[in-house]
């Protein structure tokens, strides 16, 4: 078992404690794409598309250069309650890339190169390094550490980051590790390429999602007595992508709900935690979430009964940092009360098909000081 110490965001509604307190109260900010705008049939000029943008940290970046930018700022915020300078040289870092699937038009790698189309490409890792490098710079920390590893794998890009720091640590000795989620879909190049395929929410599409971007960092270390962290991490459930073609079939609700029971386990009390979704909106990932449900009560679970959290509607889709942003609310409401449960299970769905489930609760040291 490990256990999250510290964590930093960075989000359209700002770094981890102001944003889960501002998702709480219900806060949206919505802003006009600067470099997208739509023109439907009969319109006299342009519309604007509504997005969740960091307010001014990204705008004019694009490419890597966005990235950078957005996890800056999460280790900027991270920096804020741990000493970065201190991370052991020897901790890996996992550094969760938006997916391939979706982002042949998000120029990764130089535009003189091929495109990147295996998720174990070594210049994914390249570019994760120079990522956290450029990051590092822009916020004065100059990184030390070494074993940077790329994982292109979309909304469950966290999870997946999650389970392999928690694999470094209690397997091969690790003294911690960084955990690294960054994406944006409000990214000029991510976001004309799904508004022509008409994935996103406008006026004509109600069945879209709202673009977001967000960064997440976290360092995390093995469970020790007598302390249990910020945030104890219990269980970890992934299932793999699907074969070319069938993650095309709308999903039943069967994978997903095997997998959050596989992460909850036994409740104690037959309690069912908090689930932190990133369903979207969009049909087929509102029909899964129903159907999952279904298959839960045919199962006699209580997780079917389970309250449910949707960051999506503070913070817009987020893409590979979904995870992070779910665990980031997710620990502020363990921490404050205000999820009434004592664990909470994260969700992730990937369009690759992939899903990932999250089993996490409060440590007592965090509890012990929300109450000084």
């Amino acid at each position: 078992m490990v256990v999250v110490r510290q964590m930093g965001l960075a989000s359209a509604l700002g770094a981890l404690e102001g944003a889960a307190a501002a998702f709480r109260a219900g806060l949206v900010s919505l802003t006009s794409a600067p470099d997208v705008e739509q023109m439907q049939p009969g319109d006299d000029r342009p519309r604007p598309v509504a997005v969740h943008a960091l307010p001014s940290e990204s705008f004019g970046f694009t490419g890597l250069g966005r990235l950078t930018a957005l996890l800056a700022e999460a280790l900027a915020d991270l920096g804020t309650r741990l000493d970065l300078a201190k991370l052991p040289p020897k901790a890996p870092v996992f550094v969760g890339l938006p997916s391939l699937v979706r982002r042949e038009s998000m120029p990764l790698i130089d535009d003189d190169m091929e495109p990147v189309e295996d998720p174990r490409d070594p210049r994914l890792d390249a570019a994760a390094r120079l990522i956290l490098q450029r990051a590092g710079e822009a916020i004065g920390w100059r990184v030390h550490m070494r074993g940077v590893s790329a994982l292109a794998e979309g909304e469950t890009a966290f999870a997946v980051a999650l389970a392999a720091a928690r694999d470094a640590c209690l397997e091969h000795g690790a003294p911690g590790a960084l955990v690294i989620a960054v994406d944006s879909l409000v990214d000029p190049a991510v976001l004309d390429q799904e508004m022509a395929e008409g994935r996103v929410k406008t006026g004509e599409n109600q069945t879209g999602y709202m673009p977001g971007e967000a960064a997440v960092a976290a360092w995390v270390t093995s469970r020790e007595p007598g302390d249990d962290g910020v945030l104890v991490v219990h269980a970890i459930s992934l299932t793999p992508p699907l074969a070319e073609g069938e993650a095309a079939r709308r999903p039943d609700g069967r994978t997903l709900a095997t997998c959050v029971i596989k992460a909850a386990g036994r409740l104690p009390g037959g309690t069912p935690p908090t689930l932190f979704s990133d369903h979207d909106g969009r049909t087929a990932t509102a029909l899964e979430l129903g159907y999952a449900r279904h298959v839960l009560a045919a199962r006699g679970s209580s997780l079917a009964d389970a309250p449910i959290v949707y960051p999506v509607l503070g913070f817009g889709r987020t893409g590979a940092a979904s995870g992070g942003v779910g665990i980031a609310v997710a620990s502020r409401a363990l921490v404050r009360g205000w999820a009434r449960t004592p664990a909470a299970v994260v969700l992730s769905v990937a369009d690759s098909g992939a899903r990932a489930a999250i089993m996490i609760s409060a440590g007592p040291s965090s509890q012990k000081s929300e109450r000084r």
